[in-house]
C-alpha cells in the first residue's frame, strides 16, 4: 500500500490489494513465458497459439465471474488464476514435447543445485554457454 500511495496518492490506495495479486501472478506468467519459448523453439508455434487462446478464454471467464463481485481485486485474482492455469497447461505441453517428466522439470536435483552453485562461484552467472 505504501508504494501505491507514494507513487499515485491516496486516491489509488484501494488498488494495493489488486497490485499484490498482480505481483503474485508474475510467477506463473514468467513460467508460461519460458514454456512458450521452448515450444516455439521446438517448432510447435501452433501448439503455443492454442495454449495462448486457452489463456484468453480462461481470462475472460475468470474476469466475468470475479470482477462483478470483487471489482479491481477480482481482476487481479482473475489474472493470477488464468496465468496459473495456462502455465500449468504449457508446462504439460513442454513435458510431452521434450519427454522430460514434470517432476524433473519442477523439482531441482542435487546436481542441478551444485551446477548452479559452481557457475555462480566461477562468475559465469545464469546465462547458458554458447
Amino acid at each position: 500500500p505504501l508504494l501505491i500511495h507514494a507513487l499515485y496518492g491516496a486516491r489509488y490506495d484501494g488498488a494495493a490489494v489488486s497490485f499484490h495479486w498482480l505481483v503474485i501472478a508474475g510467477v506463473p506468467m514468467s513460467l508460461f513465458s519460458l514454456c512458450k519459448d521452448v515450444l516455439v523453439s521446438r517448432g510447435q508455434a501452433a501448439l503455443n497459439t492454442r495454449v495462448q487462446c486457452l489463456g484468453a478464454v480462461v481470462t475472460l471467464l475468470c474476469c466475468s465471474l470475479l470482477i462483478k463481485s470483487f471489482g479491481l481485486v477480482g481482476a487481479g485474482v482473475a489474472s493470477f488464476l488464468a496465468y496459473s492455469i495456462v502455465a500449468g497447461v504449457a508446462l504439460i505441453c513442454v513435458s510431452r514435447s521434450t519427454g522430460v517428466p514434470l517432476r524433473s522439470m519442477m523439482i531441482p536435483k542435487t546436481n542441478d543445485i551444485a551446477g548452479l552453485r559452481s557457475r555462480l562461484m566461477k562468475g559465469k552467472g545464469l546465462a547458458a554457454e554458447a
